[in-house]
This record gives structure tokens, sequence and C-alpha cells, in this order.
């Protein structure tokens, strides 16, 4: 199990792997291709349309699947000129750090690293369920200013919080990905994990 005299290198090597996954989010143009085409058909199950893009996920998750949800909030977003990289961005890059107090970013990343290991997909939809639930809130304000203020500066959610927005995403989530079901070791049904 874990030996406290290696505890540098065990962090380094996790450091390592999560960088790895998120190699699109910081370099876009890398010449070292990653599985994200291969393992992730988040647009509409049509893997050539996907592009190694992260503009192309940023957009992804504001102006197709939030729309899908509630096609409100992206058209108010787009009216007032509210581009997806403006908010989304530091929430995918900081894998939201920011956004949660250190216990429900825990289980934030537990949710992302459990349901989506290989390339952290189900970080797009906490972003959706995340925007869907302050939809009265974004809906209220009439600016550019007024919204990206509300989305970009820091609002540390709760534990609480942090679960009702990991429940909101696994339900989209499984709206676009069947569940899963795999047998326990006393051989009943009764454990879901979504692929």
């Amino acid at each position: 199990f874990l030996d406290v005299k290696y505890i540098e290198h065990d962090a380094y090597i996790i450091f390592s792997l999560i960088m790895n996954r998120m190699e699109i989010v910081f370099c876009p143009n890398s010449s070292i291709k990653t599985n994200l085409l291969k393992s992730n058909q988040w647009i509409n199950g049509n893997v050539s349309s996907v592009g190694e893009d992260i503009l192309t996920r940023l957009v992804w998750i504001q102006n197709i699947r939030l729309k899908r949800l509630n096609e409100h909030l992206p058209i108010h977003f787009l009216k007032l000129g509210i581009q997806p990289h403006m908010y989304l961005l530091p929430w995918i890059r900081l894998i939201f750090a920011r956004e949660y107090c250190m216990e429900g970013l825990w289980l934030v990343w537990d949710a992302i690293f459990a349901i989506s290991p290989s390339d952290f997909t189900f970080s797009n939809y906490i972003c959706v369920a995340m925007i869907a639930m302050c939809e009265d809130e974004l809906m209220a304000l009439q600016d550019m200013a007024s919204v990206l203020m509300f989305l970009q500066k820091p609002k540390l959610r709760s534990v609480a919080e942090a679960l009702l927005v990991i429940d909101k995403a696994k339900v989209l989530w499984n709206e676009d990905f069947p569940l899963a079901i795999f047998r326990n070791e006393t051989g009943n049904e009764n454990s879901e994990i979504s692929r």
C-alpha cells in the first residue's frame, strides 16, 4: 500500500497522469495526439466532427449540450456576446478548483476520475450542471459584465452543492451514454457505473 517514504513520488506520478489526460486543454496544438477522439463521442455521436480543439469542446458545452437542457440560457449568452471560453476555460483547466470548498472539490474530482478516467469528459457535464443550476440568477442578469462576473468570480460551493451538481451531471451523462451495470462481488446487479 502507500508508503510515506514514496509520497512525493506517488504525488508526481498522479499529477503526471492527470496532466497527460489534460494535454489538449493546455496544449491544443501539440503534435502528440491524444485518445480523445477515439474514446469520446460527445458531439452527436459523430467523432469526426469533434476535432482536437479545446474551443470546440467549450462551444459544445454551452451551445449544444446546455441548449438541449435549456435552450434559453445559450441564447441569452449569445445575445449578450458571451463566448464559452470567457468563463469555461478556467473551470476546465483548473478542474473546478476555485469553484468548490476543498471537501466538495474532492467529491467533484472523484466523480470525474471515476466516471471518465481516460479523458475527464465528465467535467463537461459538471459545467453544464453548474450553469443550469444557476439559471434564474443568470437569466436575471441583463449585461455581459454582470453575467461574466457571476460566472468567473469564484464562489466556493459547499459539499451539499457539489453533491447536487454531481447528481445533475450524472443524469445528463446518463442521457448521452447508456449505463453499464456490473455485478458486484455478491453477484447482485445493484451497482451502476457509467462507462
